[in-house]
């Protein structure tokens, strides 16, 4: 999507149902405000009730190139994402009627202080490369209800690796290791040949966990230290370590440091699986460390999903030092 650069306009894709459906208003939005392109505004309205809006930094300008934006609807939350990365998640009064996809332009009249004045300025347009919509899993054992992201990858569509099954799989007892602790290890995620990565290197709390080609810097080396039958997954470079979002159990939610304080949202499971790769999953929620989408791109999200058998929930585990 390319949003319009003009004072006093929105560009916007969202889901929108209401009065006129038959329904109550419940909408989810990603909208620009054209007089900065460098921010995109997300909100959403639950039975009417709206103020919600949330304004995310890009970093680049939106209206001079192509880039993707959707949204990962579940029961509880919506995860926002940019460039398949999840920037915003929100989990307070989250709407839950089935509505359209939608993408419109509009000039405001009256909302100066929102959008600043329009100039009356015509013939300028947004531009959209493609829409998708992942339909949510059906089945006893889905947890995708009501799911929503815009983006053309399915998780379901991954290659799946041989005989990953956790049923059959046997975490080592509690008074035995798999990894030295005096050894930091690089993980690389066996669909898309990257390494777990902090974000840019930061230190502070909810620094987000993502991808990135190995180079052999500190913020891509982990300490494995073994609490039970679990590990705890500490970074060698900030010391704090991989953390489900708010003990989340559904699939998507967001994996990000944070300094250990003892909750099973940062406790890990792992088991040996095929082609010598490893399964790692939350001791909290029983979902895989998993790339977001399937994403073979530098700086994809790093989320939890529900075992499917995909290569992006498989990890190699090397010594690094």
């Amino acid at each position: 999507m390319k949003p319009i650069k003009n004072s006093g306009v929105v560009s916007s894709f969202f889901t929108y149902t209401g009065e006129s459906d038959g329904t109550k208003w419940d909408e989810i939005d990603i909208e620009f405000l054209g007089y900065d392109t460098t921010k995109v505004q997300f909100n959403y309205y639950t039975d009417g009730q709206g103020n919600h809006e949330f304004l995310y930094d890009l970093g680049f300008d939106a209206s001079q190139s192509f880039h993707t934006y959707g949204f990962n609807w579940y029961y509880g939350g919506i995860t926002w994402y940019v460039d398949g990365k999840a920037v915003y998640t929100a989990t307070s009064n989250i709407p839950d009627t089935p509505g359209k996809i939608m993408m419109n332009v509009w000039p405001g009249i009256g909302v100066d202080d929102w959008l600043r004045p329009y100039d009356g300025r015509t013939g300028i347009s947004a531009y959209y490369d493609w829409a998708s919509y992942d339909a949510p899993e059906t089945g006893s054992d889905s947890n995708q209800e009501n799911q929503t992201p815009a983006n053309d990858t399915n998780q379901g569509n991954t290659t799946p690796a041989n005989d990953t099954s956790q049923e059959n799989q046997t975490a080592p007892s509690s008074g035995t290791s798999m990894f030295d602790s005096t050894k930091s290890y690089k993980l690389i995620n066996y669909g898309s040949a990257q390494s777990l990565d902090v974000q840019g290197n930061r230190y502070d709390n909810g620094t987000n966990i993502l991808q990135y080609p190995f180079s052999g810097n500190p913020n891509q080396k982990w300490y494995f230290q073994k609490e039970g039958d679990c590990y705890i997954i500490k970074s060698a470079s900030t010391g704090k370590v991989l953390t489900v979002d708010n003990s989340a159990t559904w699939d998507g939610a967001n994996v990000y440091q944070w300094d250990y304080y003892g909750g099973n949202n940062q406790k890990w499971e792992i088991y040996p699986s095929a082609n010598n790769t490893y399964k790692i999953i939350n001791h909290n929620s029983g979902k895989c460390l998993n790339i977001a989408y399937g994403s073979n791109d530098a700086n994809a999200n790093v989320e939890q999903y529900q075992d499917v058998g995909s290569s992006y929930e498989l990890w190699w585990i090397d010594v690094a030092n």
